[in-house]
């Protein structure tokens, strides 16, 4: 991500960047509300219609407990 900000800069000097960060949903409300232009985030389990996403990456998750944890007796 740095360097794609980086290049981003290089090619538009003049274009203000600035980041936020939200809770959960707060993302998509600044898009809707258009404080924001672009968002990074997680959007699970679907894509909302009125939103364009693209990938940036796939993360494996994996459910942990502690070995003391109820859970792991499953």
């Amino acid at each position: 991500m740095i360097d794609g900000l980086k290049a981003l800069r290089e090619t538009f000097p003049n274009l203000p960047v600035s980041f936020s960060t939200e809770g959960l949903g707060g993302a998509l409300q600044r898009l809707r509300s258009d404080d924001a232009s672009l968002a990074i985030c997680l959007l699970l389990p679907t894509v909302p219609d009125d939103i364009i996403a693209y990938p940036l990456m796939r993360v494996a998750m994996r459910p942990v407990a502690a070995p003391d944890h109820p859970l792991t007796a499953r």
